[in-house]
């Protein structure tokens, strides 16, 4: 635009009233256009945001039922797994009672049969409370946890009893410490139980005529109860 154009355009706005609010209504519109462009602008970024919007609710929504089935499978998974729990509890106490069952009759087999110098002097000891109104349930082979584990033949231990079991005693040194083992057998179960034994038993099923009258003398010094099968 040139100077003079210039000029003359401050002059008219300056001297003429009507072209001046022509100019300043012009701008005024030019203003408003621009701002309802700009408007549009940000209403159609806010359409865009609204949608996103509205996409990410729909994806929330469809997480949530996702959510909302795994949690109900989870549910019936538990319940079937509590089913399974039960099954096997029930299972568990019929195992029990199998069990029980087999170990009485193992218990009754052994003293039917007597089965093994062990089971023999089980039931001698067995008989021998019972003869002075006891109730014995010997245990045979018995596991003691005293002094790292402690074997011991033949147990009861109400009232207290124990047995060492030799199938044959050949020599005096053989029946010091067929002797010494019962002493240490007696001693871990004392110790076990915090009683004293009130029979200790020595049962033998074979040895000559010399070692049994030693085996003899020995018990007597002892306080051990000697069975003695046979001498030879």
């Amino acid at each position: 635009m040139s100077s003079s154009l210039k000029k003359k355009m401050l002059e008219l706005l300056e001297k003429d009233v009507e072209f001046r609010y022509a100019v300043a209504g012009y701008l005024g519109v030019l203003e408003v256009l621009k701002r309802l462009d700009s408007l549009g602008e940000e209403q159609a970024k806010t359409w865009e945001n609204l949608n996103k919007i509205w996409e990410n609710l729909n994806k929330l929504w469809e997480n949530t039922n996702k959510l909302w089935e795994e949690v109900k499978a989870l549910r019936e998974d538990q319940k079937k797994l509590w089913e399974e729990v039960r099954s096997l509890r029930e299972g568990q106490e019929a195992l029990k009672a199998d069990v029980d069952w087999v170990k009485s009759a193992i218990r009754e087999l052994q003293q039917a049969l007597g089965v093994g110098l062990e089971f023999y002097t089980a039931r001698w000891v067995s008989e021998y409370f019972e003869a002075r109104g006891y109730t014995c349930q010997p245990i045979v082979h018995a596991t003691l946890p005293v002094d790292g584990f402690r074997e011991v033949d033949v147990l009861c231990l109400e009232p207290l009893a124990v047995a060492e079991v030799k199938s044959s005693v050949p020599s005096l040194e053989k029946a010091e410490e067929a002797l010494a083992q019962l002493l240490k057998a007696v001693e871990a179960a004392e110790k076990f139980t915090g009683r004293k034994a009130e029979l200790r038993v020595l049962a033998v099923q074979t040895a000559p005529e010399e070692v049994a009258r030693h085996l003899a003398k020995r018990a007597s010094e002892l306080g051990v109860t000697l069975i003695l099968g046979r001498e030879t």
